[in-house]
């Protein structure tokens, strides 16, 4: 009789364990969710914000060249504008990288949460529209306009590099060699930039493999046994 008692209470002890756990992952997963929409969002508000910042100065200009500045001034203008457009851009493709890189980190986080119900009752499986493994997504770029601030940084250091050569020059109006060597650094600095975020994108993916070499099972039974030792 005692060891019937004994039992059912365990049961509901483990039942309410079970519930907590359950209440607590489901909280988990509601805020991380909104952490992924909140970066989201502040990935594409930044990507806005320098495209804006973009057409001001190609709009301020335009502006400029109707005013009947001299020549090598207004070159000067457009020389320290894509410098200025071009250390922006780079900063704005930092941030859309590790932007894009946390929102993966928090899509995996949503979807081992998902196997764990999935686990606890597989006939629920097929009713899953989204993944449950937290191997996927891959870590790579979320859409198309994520390789924006990679195209305007290419086409910044080529305007760059022929305002540059026109000064040195003193020259009106760019040449071959002028035009083909902005050309070659456009392709170089777009080529290196995607070789960069393929290179954080693959670091990603290592990081989160080695994070999970090692179970927090694996770890508390390590310091059980030192514990004891």
């Amino acid at each position: 009789m005692e060891e019937n008692e004994l039992k059912s209470t365990d049961i509901k002890t483990e039942n309410e364990d079970i519930a907590l756990g359950t209440q607590f992952l489901l909280a988990d997963f509601n805020l991380i969710r909104g952490f992924k929409e909140q970066i989201i969002n502040i990935v594409d508000k930044r990507i806005d914000v320098f495209l804006k910042f973009t057409s001001v100065v190609i709009a301020g200009l335009g502006i400029l060249s109707q005013l009947g500045l001299d020549n090598q001034n207004y070159i000067l203008i457009i020389l320290i504008s894509s410098f200025f457009v071009m250390m922006i851009g780079i900063i704005t493709f930092q941030q859309v990288i590790e932007g894009d890189i946390l929102v993966i980190d928090y899509v995996r986080a949503i979807n081992r949460i998902r196997s764990y119900f999935v686990d606890k009752a597989p006939h629920t499986k097929p009713y899953f529209l989204m993944p449950t493994s937290h191997h996927f997504p891959k870590y790579k770029w979320q859409s198309s306009q994520r390789r924006l601030p990679m195209l305007i940084n290419s086409l910044s250091l080529g305007t760059f590099v022929t305002t540059n050569y026109l000064l040195i020059w003193q020259t009106k109006f760019p040449d071959f060699f002028s035009v083909l060597l902005s050309v070659n650094f456009l392709l170089l600095t777009y080529v290196l930039q995607a070789i960069y975020a393929n290179r954080s994108f693959n670091q990603a993916e290592v990081k989160a493999q080695e994070g999970r070499t090692v179970t927090l099972f694996e770890s508390e039974n390590k310091q059980d046994n030192h514990i004891r030792i």
